[in-house]
Parts: C-alpha cells; sequence; structure tokens
C-alpha cells in the first residue's frame, strides 16, 4: 500500500512541534518548549525527523501547518518554511485552524468523547481570547472569532457541560467557579500530535490552500512594530 507522508507543524504557540505521519498515523513527533527558537528548530528539527525516520525531502506529498490565529511571529515562521516547501516539492499545502488543533488535543489528552461542548480559548492579551466552540466530534458550533471575557460571553454561550481549555483559559477562572457545568482543563496546548487525522481528512478531500496567496489567518489584523529612529 501506497504511503502517504505528510509533515505536520505547529508553531501558532509556545511550544514548537513537527509530526510525521503516514495518512493519518503518527510515525513520530518532536516538542520544544521554548516560544522564542521557532525560527532557528524548524528547519533542523524537520531534517532530524526526516532523517530519524529514514525518510527524504522528496517522500513528502503535503505539508500541513497550523493557520491561526495564535502567536503572529509563530504562524508567519511556519507559514514561510511550509510554503518554501511545497513550492519547491510541487506538493499541496494543508492548512489547519488552530483553533480545532487545540480541541483535537483536549480529545486525545483526555482520551474520551463525554464532552458536550468543547471550547478553546487562546490568550489574545488583557483580558481578550481567540475561541472556537466545537461539539464533542469537533464540529464546529462557534467558528473562529475573537472576544473580550465578560459575563456577556458566557451569557452567549448554549446551555450545557462546555470544557474551557488553552492558553487563555486562566482568564475565566472567577467566571466559571461557582459553575457545575462550565469546567476549566489545565495544560491542554496545541501540539502537531493532533493534526495527523485533520491533515488526512483535507488530503483525501483535496481541501488545500493556495500556496500563494495564502496568509495566516490572525483574526485581528497584523500591524508590525515600527520603531522610530531618534
Amino acid at each position: 500500500m501506497e504511503e502517504v507522508i505528510i509533515l505536520n507543524i505547529e508553531t501558532s504557540g509556545d511550544v514548537f512541534s513537527i509530526a510525521i505521519s503516514n495518512k493519518n498515523f503518527i510515525i513520530e513527533t518532536i516538542e520544544i518548549a521554548d516560544k522564542n527558537k521557532h525560527s532557528e528548530l524548524i528547519a533542523s528539527e524537520t531534517d532530524r525527523i526526516l532523517k530519524k525516520n529514514n525518510i527524504t525531502i522528496n517522500n513528502l506529498k503535503a505539508v500541513a501547518i497550523s493557520k491561526g490565529p495564535g502567536s503572529y511571529t509563530g504562524l508567519r515562521i511556519g507559514t514561510s518554511f511550509a510554503k518554501a516547501l511545497c513550492y519547491s516539492l510541487k506538493i499541496p499545502l494543508i492548512t489547519i485552524s488552530t483553533l480545532k488543533i487545540l480541541a483535537n488535543s483536549f480529545l486525545l489528552k483526555n482520551n474520551t468523547k463525554n464532552f458536550s461542548y468543547l471550547c478553546p480559548l487562546i490568550d489574545a492579551k488583557k483580558m481578550d481570547v481567540y475561541f472556537a466552540l466545537f461539539d464533542s466530534n469537533l464540529n464546529y458550533i462557534i467558528y473562529d472569532t475573537d472576544a473580550t471575557i465578560t459575563n456577556e460571553f458566557f451569557s452567549n454561550l448554549p446551555c450545557g457541560n462546555i470544557s474551557f481549555f488553552g492558553s487563555g483559559s486562566n482568564k475565566i477562572s472567577e467566571f466559571v467557579k461557582h459553575e457545575k457545568n462550565l469546567t476549566i482543563f489545565q495544560n491542554v496546548y496545541q501540539t502537531a500530535a493532533a493534526m495527523p487525522d485533520l491533515a488526512w481528512n483535507d488530503f483525501i478531500t483535496n481541501n488545500f490552500a493556495d500556496i500563494k496567496t495564502f496568509e495566516p489567518f490572525y483574526i485581528r489584523e497584523f500591524i508590525p512594530n515600527l520603531f522610530k529612529k531618534k
């Protein structure tokens, strides 16, 4: 049976991760918790994980990346590297919502489907978050967006058991501490290990991004820092 080797890259948060997969099965993953070294690690760690598993760059059939929201810098690093690979190898680019990857990371870690709703939260500074809402089968209830954490935020969510997790979940602790149907789960983060089944589904349905025009999905407009010369 023909192998379909996919390189999965997650650079949207503090943890840099790569997964090599054959179809939707993981061959190996790498995770390094250093948010300031994504640009240093991405090429060398990709080369290392491929060589370790006797895979050449020409064996790749697609590259999948976390498309955002998340760290502006991290997303640009992952996008630039993936585009370069896809251009040179003439293979498709798969882009997956960071919030969907985060939700799948939660399901893999908890190894159960007994949750009414999943609400991944990514820190967007101050009391703001990027979030989405999924059912336990990863079907969207609320698509990727941003919000400020207030009582109104919770009033707009459906009734039922909701599991919150991700880097923005610490912002809601005071709001949910007396709510039995709202639960915060700690130590859940987006990882490339949660990407292969999502990437494989996009691969078999030809759900590919346009390599020339794709830009990370920041949700909020990206404005680079401008430093005035003295």
